[in-house]
C-alpha cells in the first residue's frame, strides 16, 4: 500500500476510532511489543491527530518488524505535519 492507501486507511479509522482503539488496548495489554497493534494504534492516533502518540508507536512497530507499510505510515504523518525531509527520509 503507497502513502496515499494509508491515508485512505487514516481517514477510513476516524470513522471507527472508538472501536478500533478499544481493540488494540485489548491486544496490547496482553502483548505490549505485538507490531500489528502497535502500528493499528498508531493509525488511530493518526486518524485522531495525536501525530507525536502515532509516530512513537509506528516507530516501535518497525522497531520489531520494518514492514513497508508501517514506514510508510510514519512518512505520511511526517509529511502531513510539514515535516516532508523527515517523510522523504522515513520512506
Amino acid at each position: 500500500m503507497g502513502p496515499s492507501g494509508n491515508l485512505a486507511t487514516i481517514s477510513s479509522l476516524s470513522e471507527n476510532c472508538a472501536k478500533a482503539e478499544a481493540f488494540y488496548r485489548r491486544s496490547l495489554a496482553t502483548y505490549p511489543n505485538y507490531y500489528r497493534a502497535l502500528a493499528g494504534m498508531a493509525q488511530v492516533r493518526a486518524a485522531q491527530k495525536r501525530y507525536d502518540e502515532a509516530i512513537d508507536l509506528y516507530r516501535k512497530a518497525i522497531a520489531i518488524l520494518p514492514m513497508p507499510e508501517y514506514i510508510a505510515g510514519l512518512g505520511d504523518i511526517y509529511s502531513k505535519i510539514g515535516n516532508s525531509a523527515r517523510g522523504a527520509q522515513t520512506i
